[in-house]
Protein backbone atom coordinates (compact mmCIF):
# COMPACT_ATOMS: atom_id res chain seq x y z
CA UNK A 1 0.00 0.00 0.00
CA UNK A 2 1.04 3.46 -0.60
CA UNK A 3 -0.70 6.66 0.79
CA UNK A 4 -3.66 4.01 1.39
CA UNK A 5 -4.51 2.56 -2.34
CA UNK A 6 -3.49 -1.07 -2.81
CA UNK A 7 -0.25 -1.14 -5.36
CA UNK A 8 -0.93 -4.76 -6.96
CA UNK A 9 -3.33 -5.32 -9.64
CA UNK A 10 -3.76 -8.86 -9.12
CA UNK A 11 -2.33 -11.71 -6.65
CA UNK A 12 0.54 -12.40 -9.22
CA UNK A 13 2.34 -9.44 -7.98
CA UNK A 14 1.30 -9.80 -4.41
CA UNK A 15 4.21 -10.60 -2.03
CA UNK A 16 3.25 -13.76 -0.33
CA UNK A 17 4.70 -14.39 2.93
CA UNK A 18 7.69 -17.73 2.24
CA UNK A 19 7.83 -19.77 5.04
CA UNK A 20 10.86 -18.65 6.58
CA UNK A 21 9.04 -15.33 7.49
CA UNK A 22 5.83 -17.21 8.84
CA UNK A 23 5.21 -16.26 12.41
CA UNK A 24 4.63 -18.87 15.06
CA UNK A 25 1.06 -20.28 15.10
CA UNK A 26 0.28 -22.07 17.87
CA UNK A 27 -2.80 -24.21 17.82
CA UNK A 28 -4.73 -24.76 21.30
CA UNK A 29 -7.81 -27.36 21.06
CA UNK A 30 -9.73 -26.44 23.83
CA UNK A 31 -12.06 -29.29 25.97
CA UNK A 32 -15.58 -28.64 25.04
CA UNK A 33 -18.86 -30.71 25.90
CA UNK A 34 -19.59 -30.41 22.45
CA UNK A 35 -19.55 -32.62 19.01
CA UNK A 36 -16.26 -32.30 17.65
CA UNK A 37 -16.34 -30.24 14.63
CA UNK A 38 -13.80 -27.83 12.68
CA UNK A 39 -10.68 -29.77 13.76
CA UNK A 40 -9.81 -31.10 10.24
CA UNK A 41 -9.68 -27.61 8.22
CA UNK A 42 -7.07 -26.58 9.80
CA UNK A 43 -4.54 -28.19 7.29
CA UNK A 44 -7.08 -28.22 4.28
CA UNK A 45 -5.52 -24.78 2.61
CA UNK A 46 -1.50 -25.68 2.54
CA UNK A 47 -2.58 -29.15 0.61
CA UNK A 48 -3.00 -27.26 -2.41
CA UNK A 49 -0.52 -25.09 -2.79
CA UNK A 50 2.59 -27.98 -1.17
CA UNK A 51 1.33 -30.22 -3.99
CA UNK A 52 1.56 -27.98 -7.18
CA UNK A 53 4.51 -26.28 -5.76
CA UNK A 54 6.23 -29.95 -5.20
CA UNK A 55 4.86 -30.63 -9.14
CA UNK A 56 6.68 -27.10 -9.97
CA UNK A 57 10.23 -28.29 -8.42
CA UNK A 58 9.80 -32.13 -9.74
CA UNK A 59 8.75 -31.36 -13.12
CA UNK A 60 9.19 -27.05 -13.91
CA UNK A 61 5.77 -26.51 -15.21
CA UNK A 62 3.82 -24.19 -13.18
CA UNK A 63 0.13 -25.17 -12.11
CA UNK A 64 -2.11 -22.45 -12.69
CA UNK A 65 -5.70 -23.96 -12.76
CA UNK A 66 -7.45 -26.60 -10.14
CA UNK A 67 -8.58 -29.18 -9.48
CA UNK A 68 -5.48 -31.09 -10.32
CA UNK A 69 -6.36 -34.29 -13.03
CA UNK A 70 -4.22 -36.72 -14.17
CA UNK A 71 -2.85 -36.16 -17.69
CA UNK A 72 -1.75 -39.10 -19.96
CA UNK A 73 -0.49 -39.07 -23.21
Amino acid sequence: MAEGQILEGNYDRYPLLRINEMPSVEVELVPSAESPTGIGEIGVPTVAPAVVNAWCRVTGQRVRRLPLVEVTG
